[in-house]
């Protein structure tokens, strides 16, 4: 069971979690002190999940991912964030919370939701705040993963954005 089960709740994880191109950052580059704005993304991650069967036949599983998102904003370019989430899935959907750090320490909290079927691939994020900076940020965003698997019971799984893209307001300072 887990064998055949397994790519349904691994994209089912990667529903849970938060593609423009990856472009590289200048040193100087911010976030913009406009209001709102659009953004896209590039975001890439590994870690270890555990997999759990079900009596149902149902599986669930659990685990943490690290990685970095790249964004572009409507301005233009701002340093990559390195990120760090705790994930929960199951055939139903999934949910995750995410710590996004930037590169002068301020933090962006976001929160991932899936409710589609398993292994769509899809899921969305909102912003609800951070530290610093980003303490008023807001918005959400959407985006659509590719992953590869290795490993039974405790996997190791790696995987980025096809496509990340959303809306934030950001409170000027």
């Amino acid at each position: 069971m887990l064998a055949h089960a397994r790519p349904a709740i691994l994209r089912t994880i990667l529903m849970a979690l938060t593609g423009a191109l990856l472009l590289p950052c200048a040193a100087q580059a911010q976030w913009p002190e406009e209001d709102s704005g659009s953004f896209t993304g590039y975001w890439a991650m590994s870690g270890t999940v555990h997999i759990l069967e079900l009596p149902d036949g149902g599986l669930a599983s659990a685990g943490g991912l690290t990685g970095s998102v790249t964004v572009q904003t409507s301005q233009g370019p701002v340093p990559s964030f390195e990120t760090d989430c705790v994930i929960f899935a199951d055939t139903r959907g999934g949910t995750g919370r995410c710590v996004w750090t930037a590169t002068s320490g301020d933090l962006v909290l976001v929160e991932l939701q899936s409710d589609g079927p398993a292994g769509s691939g899809r899921a969305r994020g909102t912003f609800s705040g951070g530290t610093g900076r980003f303490a008023s940020l807001s918005g959400r965003f959407q985006f659509e993963w590719s992953y590869a698997v290795d490993g039974g019971k405790d996997a190791e799984l790696s995987g980025n954005t096809v496509s990340m893209s959303g809306l934030y307001r950001l409170r000027r300072r």
